[in-house]
């Protein structure tokens, strides 16, 4: 069976297991509709290992702002993200005031990695849970500048105005080394890339975006590309509140490639 090594799913380049909030710039416009469902085919090295569900959508009852039976009245965001492949899985649900991280659930199986991460934001400190296949631990780490979960890595950067010249750094903090990493995301071009758009599929100049490593080892940058902010890329009603727009097309995290097949917007 092939190893499953996602950065959205698992933990990449030294474990990065993004779960946090924190100061920094605050995301001009959050770039979706009301509910956005994007579903990716997933690949290794070319092969078929899935499909990747990701779910953004605004909330308002309190119904829906219950993470790990704690409810969290200021969420106005939630993010679920669904992922099957034979006896592999993935389960993620984030809460958000904006696009700030209120608080994570992550379940994650594979061969190799087994574990339930819970956590939440208080003050600067990111507190969190991991059960490692029966082995409890329960730690905080304190964060500083703009921080961001990768669960919600690619989400986030959207919200920003990424046409020539976009920079930004990134803090990263890590249950599973108890420690801050730090990333990178810059453009660096345009790649053509064809879009599944609910009314047709069209060609695209896609905004290139890469993420790379600060601190060592540095390893492979990643690489999103994302649909140009154009009200002819935009989908939803004239209302800008109600568009969804910058959507990552292809996500490119070392040996696995995912693909944007289907576009749900309501």
């Amino acid at each position: 069976m092939k190893k499953i090594l996602l950065i959205m799913l698992v933990c990449v380049l030294a474990l990065f297991s993004f779960t946090a909030c924190g100061g920094g710039e605050i995301p001009p416009g959050i770039a979706w509709a009301n509910k956005e469902i994007l579903t990716y085919q997933v690949k290794d090295k070319g092969q078929d290992i899935g499909e990747l569900e990701i779910i953004t959508q605004r909330i308002s009852k309190d119904d829906d702002k219950y993470i790990d039976g704690k409810l969290y009245k200021d969420a106005n965001h939630k993010i679920t993200m669904t992922y099957a492949f034979q006896d592999q899985t993935l389960t993620v649900t984030s809460l958000m005031k904006g696009m700030r991280p209120l608080a994570t659930l992550k379940s994650v199986k594979t061969e190799e990695k087994e574990y339930v991460l819970s956590s939440y934001y208080s003050g600067k400190y990111y507190h969190y849970s991991l059960d490692q296949k029966g082995e409890k631990s329960s730690k905080r780490i304190k964060v500083k500048g703009e921080v961001v979960d990768n669960d919600i890595m690619y989400m986030y950067l959207r919200c920003f105005d990424i046409s020539s010249g976009f920079v930004k750094m990134l803090n990263i903090p890590d249950p599973f080394n108890n420690d801050i990493q730090s990333l990178t995301a810059r453009r660096i071009g345009s790649k053509k890339i064809s879009v599944p758009f609910p009314d047709e599929e069209k060609e695209v100049d896609t905004v290139a975006i890469q993420i790379s490593r600060n601190t060592a080892p540095v390893g492979e940058p990643l690489f999103a590309y994302y649909t140009p902010e154009k009200d002819e890329y935009n989908i939803g009603s004239f209302a800008s509140l109600d568009n969804s727009k910058k959507f990552p097309v292809r996500i490119i995290e070392n040996n696995l490639t995912y693909d944007l097949i289907k576009i749900s917007v309501e």
